[in-house]
C-alpha cells in the first residue's frame, strides 16, 4: 500500500506486481498507518508483514518466518534487524537463542515491546486472523511511536511468539527520518503515543506487570524528547531556554 506513491513508481512496481502476483494499492496521503491499515484490510493470505520505504530484507526471511509460524503454531514472529549506516552494518540482537514465548515467558516479551526493539513492527510476520478477529490496527491518530503502540496490543492478544535470532531485516538509517528531525510538535507528538499505551494498560486491566516497563519506555521517550526537541540546534532557543524546555 503506497502513501501518496512518487511519480513513476509505477514503472518499478509492475514489473515484480507481474511476476509475483502482488495488489498494489494507491492512497492519498494519510500517513503510514493509514497505509499499513489498508494493508491488512486488502490482504487476502494468512501473514502480513511491513517493510519501510528505505529498507531491504533478506530473500528468504519470508519463508523462514512462515515455516518456523506453521510448525510452532506462533501468532507473531520475530527476526533481527540490521542497522545500515551506508559504509557499516550493526546487527541489532534481541536475544542470542531461538525462543517460543508462551505462558509466563510471553509476559517477558510484553513488557519488552514498548521499550526495546521488540516493538517494531519490522522484521516481525503477524498472522492476519490476530489482527481482523481482534480489531488490531494502527491508531491513525499516533504519528510517533505508533508501531510499539500496536505491537504491544497485537503481543498480548497473541497465542504465543516465535523468536528467530537471524539478521535478516536491513534498517537504512536516516539522519533526516522523521525521529531525528526537528518539528515544533514534537513532544506532543510522543506524549500521545505515551498516553495511547497507558489507555491500553488502563483498558486490559490484566497487564499491571508490564507498569513498570511503560515507565521506562516513557524515560526513554523522555530523552528523545530532550535530544530532537528541547535541545535540537533547528530549534532556535538558546542554552538556558532550551534547558527549561
Amino acid at each position: 500500500a503506497f502513501d501518496e506513491p512518487a511519480d513513476g513508481y509505477r514503472d518499478t512496481v509492475a514489473p515484480y506486481a507481474q511476476r509475483m502476483a502482488l495488489r498494489v494499492l494507491e492512497l492519498p496521503h494519510g500517513g503510514v498507518s493509514a497505509a499499513r491499515n489498508a494493508g491488512i484490510r486488502h490482504a487476502q493470505g494468512e501473514w502480513i508483514s511491513f517493510l519501510d520505504a528505505d529498507d531491504w530484507i533478506d530473500p528468504e526471511m519470508l519463508a523462514r518466518q512462515v515455516q518456523e509460524g506453521e510448525s510452532r503454531g506462533a501468532d507473531i514472529i520475530m527476526t533481527e534487524h540490521v542497522m545500515e549506516y551506508g559504509a557499516s552494518s550493526q546487527p541489532r540482537g534481541y536475544q542470542s537463542q531461538a525462543m517460543l514465548f508462551a505462558g509466563e515467558d510471553k509476559r517477558r516479551f510484553e513488557c519488552d515491546v514498548p521499550q526495546t526493539g521488540a516493538g517494531f513492527v519490522t522484521a516481525k510476520l503477524l498472522r492476519r486472523a490476530l489482527l481482523m478477529e481482534r480489531a488490531i490496527f494502527f491508531r491513525e491518530e499516533l504519528s510517533a511511536a505508533e508501531d510499539a503502540e500496536f505491537m504491544f496490543r497485537a503481543a498480548c492478544a497473541a497465542r504465543c511468539i516465535a523468536y528467530l535470532p537471524l539478521p535478516m531485516y536491513h534498517y537504512w538509517f536516516n539522519a533526516a527520518s522523521a525521529v531525528r528531525r526537528y518539528r515544533s510538535d514534537y513532544a506532543q507528538r510522543y506524549i500521545r503515543s505515551m498516553e495511547a499505551i497507558r489507555a491500553d494498560l488502563d483498558q486490559m486491566g490484566d497487564r499491571e506487570y508490564c507498569r513498570d516497563a511503560y515507565h521506562s519506555c516513557v524515560l526513554y521517550h523522555l530523552l528523545l524528547i530532550a535530544v530532537n526537541d528541547s535541545f535540537h540546534p533547528d530549534n532556535g532557543l538558546g542554552g538556558r531556554a532550551q534547558r527549561k524546555a
